[in-house]
């Protein structure tokens, strides 16, 4: 009979060989659109197309440029503060991500080329196994709605703005979803630290 020890072994050779292979796969290269929001919905071509799981990456297109720590703390801040701004209608926070100082922080503490390459604002990663239907709550959810989203096609704050969406599709034959995805989530979370959801 096998056992946890054993089991535990290849447990750990399994996640080694998946970091090796999320690495290799960029977001960059799975681009599901680029768009600019209007404050009306936003239609994505082809959503449906889209395998039910997988993880998906939101960013949000500089104007301008920050070329240092002090400019990134001080945009980062504003766009804190227009982020937390609205409110549902009966005066309760949205039912939205929140921004987290670490991840921002992250930016500046771990990667000396950060501001002379950036261009896009990491702004959101999730993942889901109903991918087409989660990134339209992102992008289309009402200020008021009741799903946790981050409703970015109606924030004012926001209108004019170029956003980018990528995804990265598992195959519909994976059956251990719950205990892969975690993993790709967490290793493209620590190598992007998107400024908006968890810790």
């Amino acid at each position: 009979m096998i056992s946890l020890t054993e089991v535990d072994e290849k447990i750990t050779e399994n996640i080694i060989s998946l970091e090796k292979l999320v690495k290799k796969n960029n977001f960059d290269k799975n681009i599901l659109i680029t768009t600019t929001i209007t404050c009306e919905e936003i239609i994505i071509p082809d959503i449906d197309n889209l395998s039910s799981m997988g993880i998906y990456f939101f960013e949000l297109k500089l104007d301008g440029q920050i070329t240092n720590k002090e400019k990134w703390i001080k945009w980062t801040n504003g766009f804190k503060t227009e982020w937390d701004k609205p409110k549902r209608k009966n005066g309760e926070k949205l039912k939205a991500p929140i921004t987290y100082k670490g991840r921002i922080e992250a930016h500046y503490k771990k990667k000396n080329t950060f501001f002379k390459t950036m261009k896009w604002i990491p702004l959101y990663l999730g993942k889901s196994q109903e991918l087409s239907k989660r990134i339209n709550e992102h992008l289309n959810d009402e200020l008021n709605d009741t799903t946790y989203s981050l409703k970015l096609g109606k924030r004012n704050f926001l209108k004019g703005k170029t956003i980018r969406v990528s995804v990265i599709e598992f195959d519909a034959k994976i059956k251990n979803y719950n205990v892969i995805a975690p993993h790709i989530e967490r290793i493209k979370r620590e190598d992007l630290n998107p400024i908006i959801g968890k810790q």
